[in-house]
């Protein structure tokens, strides 16, 4: 799956399960979205946040390696 695409073509909550569904408990799948959730483009930001969320709410060990880059995303200004 391309998450960019995927997170572009449709926001809904299909799409959302969908994403949820293929990112599992996987470490590196999880990384991808996050690494969406982080950019500064704020359309990908906004939608990436939904799957995100779910995912961890599955799975918060997956949140692990990303919590510094989650603070710090947290204080960058726009």
């Amino acid at each position: 799956m391309n998450l960019r695409e995927a997170i572009v073509k449709e926001h809904s909550k299909i799409q959302c399960n969908r994403i949820v569904s293929w990112v599992g408990d996987d470490q590196k799948k999880f990384d991808s979205l996050f690494q969406l959730l982080i950019s500064d483009d704020s359309l990908l930001s906004q939608r990436a946040s939904w799957p995100v969320s779910n995912c961890l709410l599955n799975y918060p060990q997956l949140n692990e390696n990303n919590f510094e880059k989650l603070i710090a995303n947290l204080n960058k200004t726009g």
